[in-house]
């Protein structure tokens, strides 16, 4: 009779296939995680989840290490034994997970045929351990911090590479869970004083929190119950240099999953108007679903387009653009990000930012203001961005007088926060 499988090879064995089914454009992740790892034990899921993440966080590193010790290259092997050599290298390397169970486990993941070499590269990685390590200390810094080429070299002209270097590993460090309290809910901050559960406020960064004892867990009926919204801190830069007031009429445009629409009924006390619009059906579900969990009921949502120039829906005089973008400022939470057309190749996201900010800013009344954020860190997705659209505008609509007041910019590795950025353009409109 076989053996029963051990509870951590359920949890390689749906790693593995969620590398399998990877695509850094069309199955990302973390979906892919939450469908295979949905059936597993708790401690699994960590386990499956820790293995994904690690493995597509040091993907370009684990190729440095495999492709010498491959005769053909990387290219030369079958994709699943390829993920089962990166899965477990990645096990020898950067987890303390003993040697023995991660050589054997991983030449299990694949088939008959495939298992001597397999099980050969992994004891070969396991013997050279310490020259290995030696090596990629004198490795470039890509490949080091695995980040690709384009990314890093982008960031250096951008920021010089002594701070590339610092922001590289940022990123490669886990991100905390943080939070804002619900006040939407009286009795949110009381409930959660009574869990017993001890938080601690975030330094330098009001009315966000995280539980003080980083061994716990936040508890599910937080989130449930709709007492906690868990965010970074820098995603509230944007609506506080808006400033939305109570009783304002405000847009939050690609709004989805509606983080912001949060933070905007907050900052009205829950009286006014929020418009909340996206242009997925499915996303705008979403803000629904969370509205209706966080209390918010100042707010209604619509699907729309705004790269679409016949765009019908009215725009109130104060706007929040939380504009598509590659997401580079997130990439300590969205760790497959990185290898993202959008994010490799940001000139087809900048058009789009491009033609959904100069198509609002049309529209918005005299004496009217808009923010356009991101949670990017390249200034051609932010700054760069917001004076093109004035300047093409500013020539283009001559009775627009379109004034820059302001822009904010986080740093992950200056701020310890994710990187977003928020700009402040005022509206007037000359007879």
């Amino acid at each position: 009779m076989p053996s029963r499988p051990s509870h951590r090879q359920n949890a390689r064995s749906a790693a593995h296939q969620i590398l399998c089914d990877w695509d850094p454009d069309k199955r990302w992740a973390e979906k892919l995680i939450a469908q295979h790892a949905k059936n597993l034990r708790d401690d699994d899921q960590r386990l499956a989840t820790r293995l994904v993440m690690g493995t597509l966080q040091h993907l370009r590193t684990l190729d440095f290490v495999l492709t010498p010790m491959l005769r053909n290259g990387i290219d030369s092997v079958a994709p699943t034994s390829l993920w089962a050599l990166r899965l477990g290298v990645e096990q020898l390397l950067f987890t303390r997970i003993p040697a023995h169970a991660a050589v054997s486990e991983t030449v299990s993941l694949v088939s008959k045929h495939q298992r001597g070499f397999v099980n050969a590269i992994m004891r070969r990685v396991q013997r050279e351990k310490s020259e290995i390590t030696a090596k990629l200390e004198e490795a470039p810094a890509p490949v080091r911090y695995s980040i690709p080429d384009k990314l890093f070299n982008r960031w250096v002209e951008a920021y010089g590479e002594d701070a590339t270097i610092a922001l590289c590993e940022v990123i490669n460090e886990p991100a905390p869970t943080t939070f804002r309290i619900n006040e939407l809910k009286p009795d949110a901050r009381q409930r959660i004083e009574a869990s017993g559960i001890a938080i601690s406020p975030v330094e330098d960064w009001e009315d966000y929190y995280q539980v003080a004892d980083p061994k716990q867990s936040i508890p599910a009926d937080w989130f449930e119950q709709g007492w906690i919204y868990a965010q970074d801190p820098a995603a509230s830069v944007a609506v506080r240099t808006l400033a939305p007031q109570p009783g304002e009429q405000v847009l939050d445009a690609c709004a989805a999953p509606g983080g912001k629409t949060f933070l905007t009924a907050l900052a009205i006390n829950n009286q006014g108007n929020i418009t909340a619009t996206d242009s997925d059906p499915d996303r705008i579900e979403r803000i629904e679903e969370n509205c209706q969990r966080l209390g918010i009921t100042c707010a209604s949502t619509a699907t729309t387009d705004w790269t679409d120039l016949d765009a019908t829906l009215d725009v109130p005089a104060a706007v929040l653009i939380d504009a598509p973008c590659s997401n580079t400022g997130v990439l300590r939470r969205r760790i497959d990000a990185r290898y993202r057309k959008t994010t490799l190749n940001p000139g087809p996201i900048t058009s789009t930012q491009r033609r959904i900010l100069a198509n609002i800013l049309t529209r918005i009344p005299d004496g009217g203001r808009c923010v356009y954020s991101t949670c990017s860190i390249d200034p051609a997705e932010n700054a760069h961005c917001v004076h093109r659209v004035i300047d093409e505008l500013t020539s283009s609509h001559p009775e627009l007088k379109l004034t820059f007041v302001e822009d904010h910019q986080t740093l992950p590795h200056i701020d310890d926060v994710d990187g977003h950025y928020a700009a402040l353009i005022k509206i007037e409109r000359q007879a």
